[in-house]
């Protein structure tokens, strides 16, 4: 299955936020608050666990991924995501690759696949 992936190479398609607008279904966005707001340490409030994924630019996005500073970088350069990019490996994109492998592994196999 292909992935969808977001700017700074997490998965979309794995994303609760994502599953629960594609689906309409209130069961994943609860369960994607409680673990989120676990995981952060915050409360999230299940309402606004929706989003059309990071590379959307009409449908909803989650409240941080509308102001993801990856995304905005990668967007203000017009580039598919963060494995094109020249300065690829930046301090902001380590941020979120030391919490996800998995974001830097699928930014990787692109980059070793051009």
């Amino acid at each position: 299955m292909e992935k969808f992936l977001a700017h700074c190479g997490l998965d979309c398609g794995d994303c609760g936020a994502y599953k629960a607008y594609k689906t309409n279904s209130d069961e994943i966005r609860q369960e994607t608050s409680k673990e989120w707001s676990e995981q952060f340490n915050i409360d999230i409030d299940p309402k606004t666990i929706n989003c059309a994924g990071c590379l959307s630019e009409e449908g909803p996005l989650f409240s941080h991924c509308s102001i993801c500073e990856i995304r905005k970088c990668s967007m203000g350069k017009s580039l598919e995501n963060c494995a094109f990019c020249e300065d690829y490996g930046c301090e902001t994109l380590g941020k979120v690759h030391s919490f996800s492998g998995e974001a830097k592994a699928n930014l990787e196999d692109i980059r070793v696949g051009r």
